[in-house]
């Protein structure tokens, strides 16, 4: 089937692009590669430069952060918009669990996407927001003191 003139039934789906049109959908569409994960596959790296957009579509995926699992995604979920958002870095690790089967887009593609459909922007702001809060909350290290940190100024 042609890969343009299509619209992905998965994404259709997603709360991600709902309410856009069929003319939106196949564009976001024509910009997706299908990849198919075994158990074990790697998806982003904490630490590492990222450079894509991954909507998953069946199986399951493990989020680690700081080496501890923070949550498990799957159909209808996305990873990796927090380093294209800003980061820059990958703020956890991704590895499928299951058999997987995603949607990878492109960092230039996924900036395409968000001209094309910029209420999908506000959403994956959001999104980024959230997962931020629930990543420094697994990494932080436990305070030391239950005494507020003093600022103390520097006179010149």
């Amino acid at each position: 089937m042609e890969r343009h003139g299509r619209i992905d039934e998965h994404l259709a789906e997603m709360e991600l692009f709902r309410g856009l049109g069929a003319r939106k959908l196949r564009a976001i569409t024509s910009l997706t590669t299908p990849l198919e994960l075994e158990p074990g596959a790697v998806i982003t790296r904490e630490g590492r430069a990222g450079s894509q957009f991954i909507i998953v579509h069946e199986g399951s995926v493990a989020v680690s952060a700081c080496g501890r699992v923070i949550a498990t995604r799957g159909p209808g979920d996305f990873l990796g918009e927090i380093s294209l958002l800003g980061a820059r870095m990958q703020t956890a690790t991704a590895l499928a669990t299951t058999p997987v089967l995603t949607s990878v887009v492109s960092k230039p593609d996924f900036w395409s996407m968000l001209g094309e459909a910029p209420s999908v922007a506000d959403v994956l702001r959001a999104t980024m927001a959230e997962r931020l809060t629930d990543v420094h909350a697994f990494c932080e290290e436990p305070s030391r003191s239950s005494e507020p940190a003093t600022v103390v100024a520097q006179h010149a």
